[in-house]
């Protein structure tokens, strides 16, 4: 069963030419001795020139640099250089000497970052499960149910001089009996579906994408690759192509299909390796060409579904540029299940420093996101909060919009959206590291993180910018991030103090609705998951059921010392992406009859 709100009415070439950068010198052989607790890349040290020169001035700036500290010259991008040492160097050290030369802005360790989903940890599938009925809740809190059947039959009118043109209510992915929008559906973009107001690009930084997918065909601008430095950023991995699939697959193509978020065009850059890592030039190279090619594509939102735990500054200076650039800019939140805080979404927080303990001044355009469950049948989640092994009425929870298990979680997230079992397009035009190693098929397939829920995220704010954008209005890129979380939905917390392992429905089995387990026949089996012992964290008392009803923490605890969770891990400030109401668009149902 899917639960949606009540929502809002629907009467509802440019050539892109892939422009090459500056030329780099030369590509490093990369590097294969490091993980995800490696800092940075051995040996390298990233240079930052001042801006306003000629790409002759900065090679020239480069090569005798270079000279100067026995270094060579392997990477450079406009005003960035990358500088090769020993691999026993002290970067750091090496980064501080450059830095008080006096011949460079700065220069700083080549950070690594890395996509959050790691190697194998989230790769799903369900199959062929079905998608269940689809539900709509009413303003005044009654349900109403269809079935795929019925969903096929509905049809919109539109006015077409004097005549009235039907088609079909909903695409055919959404009345699918596969849950191939099922994320799709949880922010209630199966509403605005059809708006034909065209939207704005989004730069992808990723591992490439393979825009030969037939559902990516024609939607997918090559903007660079810089990690071989070519202008075709093909995705050797898989994951920027899923990426891209969420914001812009195709809408109506099958019904066993994924269907994109948004209208426009993704501009792939790749920035990322096959196995998963980038570095820090590389990704700061692919944001720059992101705000650099912002006019000739028309670029308003960057995804940037990647992480570091060090705050580089000169991925915070090329997100600064974006903003002033008024592009809107969405990170994942992590993968960690925890707090922690992770770069660059941490920067979504105006209160997390920039680099060098500067104010933040990109918050105001920086969403940061998490991912919730997303079930093709999402069932109620039962959360022990008293610790007595019992179920109890208050201690169900809507189990869709709760917390995936892995997911980052606190402060700094601004929305939360579907990031579990999301299927969408994968390469299928030549081999890939996630279908070789970890058997994503090609084509289609399913995967889980919050990289997929940033992806709900850019697609959803490149398509409220469509719609509102108008000659009488022009956006700034704050007030779309703005507009988002006025609309959101509000999250369900709820937390297990005794961290005792969260229990959940079994898919597999039914539930009665009237008792959610009265009937001893329908009560599921309990199975513990990974550390995410919560809806949603908050810090103060009260939470609410997945009923409505608000209860009291302390009338299960024993104090409040006993709630786990602190102030960097609440998430009172975050909702749940709805992108109908940021449109301000519902569905309104009206039936015919013979007169």
């Amino acid at each position: 069963m899917m639960k949606f709100r009540w929502l809002s009415i629907v009467i509802i070439f440019v050539l892109a030419v892939s422009l090459l950068p500056q030329a780099p010198v030369v590509k490093a052989a990369p590097p294969t001795d490091f993980d995800r607790e490696t800092p940075y890349v051995p040996g390298e040290v990233l240079v930052v020139f001042n801006e306003g020169q000629t790409s002759t001035a900065y090679a020239s700036q480069a090569s005798a640099l270079a000279g100067d500290v026995n270094a060579q010259v392997v990477s450079r991008y406009n005003n960035l250089a990358l500088l090769s040492f020993d691999e026993s160097a002290d970067v750091p050290a090496l980064a501080s000497q450059i830095s008080a030369s006096g011949k460079v802005k700065y220069a700083q360790p080549n950070y690594l970052f890395w996509l959050p989903e790691a190697d194998g940890q989230l790769t799903g599938s369900l199959g062929s499960a079905s998608a269940g009925d689809y539900v709509l809740v009413t303003p005044a809190g009654q349900t109403v149910t269809f079935t795929r059947d019925e969903l096929l039959s509905m049809r919109r009118y539109v006015k077409s001089g004097s005549r009235w043109v039907q088609s079909a209510a909903f695409p055919n992915e959404v009345t699918s009996n596969m849950p191939v929008a099922a994320g799709f559906q949880q922010i209630n973009a199966d509403v605005v579906w059809n708006n034909t107001a065209a939207s704005p690009a989004v730069c992808v930084v990723d591992t490439g994408v393979d825009g030969s997918n037939k559902d990516l065909s024609g939607k997918i601008t090559n903007g660079y690759d810089f990690v071989n430095f070519d202008a075709v950023p093909n995705d050797d991995n898989g994951h920027g192509t899923h990426v891209a699939g969420i914001i812009t697959a195709k809408s109506n193509s099958g019904s066993t299909t994924p269907i994109g978020v948004s209208n426009g065009k993704v501009v792939a850059v790749k920035s990322l390796h096959a196995q998963g890592w980038g570095t820090a030039f590389e990704v700061a190279a692919g944001i720059n060409f992101c705000v650099d090619k912002k006019g000739s594509y028309n670029i308003k939102v960057i995804n940037l579904s990647l992480a570091s735990k060090n705050p580089s500054q000169v991925i915070y200076d090329a997100l600064l540029r974006a903003r002033n650039a008024n592009i809107v800019i969405v990170a994942a939140a992590g993968n960690d299940s925890s707090s922690q805080l992770t770069y660059p979404a941490a920067w979504a927080d105006a209160t997390v420093l920039a680099p060098n303990s500067q104010p933040n001044a990109i918050s105001d355009v920086t969403i940061s996101v998490a991912a919730s469950r997303q079930d093709p049948n999402p069932l109620p989640v039962w959360i022990d909060i008293d610790n007595d092994g019992a179920y109890a009425d208050n201690e169900w929870f809507e189990g869709s919009e709760c917390a995936a298990p892995f997911t980052n979680y606190g402060r700094t997230v601004t929305l939360v959206a579907p990031g579990s079992d999301i299927y969408s397009t994968t390469p299928s035009a030549y081999p890939f590291y996630r279908n070789y190693y970890e058997g994503l098929p090609a084509s289609y397939g399913y995967l889980s993180g919050s990289s997929m829920a940033a992806a709900f995220v850019s697609g959803a704010a490149a398509r409220y910018w469509s719609l509102f954008n108008t000659t009488y209005h022009n956006f700034v890129a704050a007030e779309v991030k703005e507009k988002l979380v006025e609309t959101g939905r509000p999250l369900t917390y709820a937390i297990d103090p005794w961290e005792t392992g969260e229990a959940a429905f079994d898919p597999s089995k039914g539930y009665n609705n009237d008792g959610f387990g009265e009937d001893p026949d329908v009560i599921p089996e309990i199975g513990t998951v990974v550390r995410a012992p919560y809806c949603w964290p908050k810090t103060g008392d009260d939470f609410t059921d997945g009923f409505g009803d608000s209860y009291n923490l302390n009338d299960f605890l024993l104090s409040s010392a006993d709630n786990p969770f602190t102030a960097d891990q609440d998430m009172s400030d975050a909702v749940y992406l709805d992108l109908a109401a940021a449109m301000e668009r519902m569905l309104v149902l009206a039936g015919a009859r013979d007169a």
